[in-house]
């Protein structure tokens, strides 16, 4: 234990290697993530993220009026557009996400428990295309956009494995910086006797390679001992969320 006492000036350093590899271990844990999103969404779902349409027909509208035990709550999330030829969202909180899925979903498949999330935006999707928008447009979009952040985060995780490696050689130098320091003034300080008892080579030795050693062990144990466990916790968490 006592080694770990040449390792005080390099608390600030240590601290921001743990730092970045907890943020290295987020991008990480976020990359498949975006993946997931760009096949469930952008393939599946063609780049529509939410059940609730930002724009309907009026004929599904009127649907959609017999599916809600409420449906004044459908009037006030929906106001029509002359314009658009349908009816387009303007409050957002005045419905569910899980609620609207199940009804289009049972307008679409007349499936009474509304089940079928995918057919759901298959419903949404062909409202689009009746009113006008481009589908195509709107998933290429949304790929690009996921695509864009799996770029910034990769990015991200890539300048702090860098930095780790930049901290973690730094403090491992001035950590190696001090050993051979107090071995040199320990050998200095031997009288001719102790002298007698040790080789020059073995000396030699003790002063380079063997603290070279613990300085390698030292960056690897900041680099890889340290991330290993993060990485664990951090995939745990994820799959519990």
């Amino acid at each position: 234990m006592s080694i770990l006492k040449y390792l005080k000036e390099s608390r600030l350093p240590i601290f921001i290697v743990v730092i970045l590899l907890i943020v290295r271990v987020v991008a990480n844990l976020t990359l498949p993530l975006f993946t997931s999103q760009i096949v469930n969404v952008g393939l599946q779902q063609g780049g529509i993220e939410s059940p609730i349409p930002i724009v309907l027909t009026v004929e599904t509208f009127k649907l959609l009026e017999g599916q809600f035990e409420d449906a004044e709550r459908l009037k006030a999330a929906y106001d029509y557009d002359a314009e658009q030829g349908g009816y387009l969202l303007i409050d957002e909180s005045q419905i569910g996400a899980e609620e609207m899925g199940s009804a289009l979903a049972r307008i679409r498949m007349s499936d009474p428990e509304g089940l079928s999330e995918q057919a759901a935006f298959q419903q949404i999707r062909e409202e689009y295309i009746e009113l006008g928008i481009d589908v195509g447009k709107l998933q290429n979009r949304f790929i690009l956009k996921t695509g864009a952040k799996m770029v910034g985060v990769s990015i991200v995780s890539a300048l702090s494995m860098i930095s780790v490696a930049f901290f973690a050689s730094r403090s491992a130098a001035r950590f190696g910086q001090r050993l051979r320091k107090e071995v040199f003034t320990k050998v200095v300080s031997f009288s001719q006797a102790e002298m007698d008892n040790f080789s020059t080579a073995s000396l030699v030795t003790r002063s380079t390679n063997d603290i070279q050693q613990i300085q390698q062990s030292f960056v690897m144990i900041l680099r890889v001992v340290i991330y290993a466990p993060l990485m664990a916790v951090g995939g745990i968490l994820r799959v519990m969320n």
